[in-house]
């Protein structure tokens, strides 16, 4: 009689949620900071920021794109540390 028991199917590499929690929230601060920067110099090196109103504009005009970059940044932190996590989990299943 032929052994019909079905072959052990490898195991799926185990991807690690700390990395994935550690992109998000990273991709959630680092890409609002670098955002806040880039639009800062942008302000004090090409735009009139001068006066009361105008330093008032650019402060609102800051902040609010750098509030609209954070729901950009997190998946962009996840899909990074996603990849990264699962060439990780790949590289311990061949070794």
């Amino acid at each position: 009689m032929s052994n019909l028991e079905p072959s052990a199917a490898p195991a799926a590499p185990k991807l690690s949620g700390r990395v994935i929690a550690l992109g998000i929230i990273g991709g959630a601060v680092l890409v609002p900071l670098a955002v806040f920067l880039i639009v800062g110099a942008i302000n004090t090196l090409y735009l009139d920021c001068e006066g009361a109103e105008g330093s008032l504009d650019c402060v609102l005009r800051q902040l609010a794109i750098t509030g609209l970059s954070i729901p950009v940044g997190a998946p962009l932190g996840f899909f990074l540390a996603y990849g990264i996590a699962k060439r990780r989990a790949r590289r311990q299943t061949v070794t």
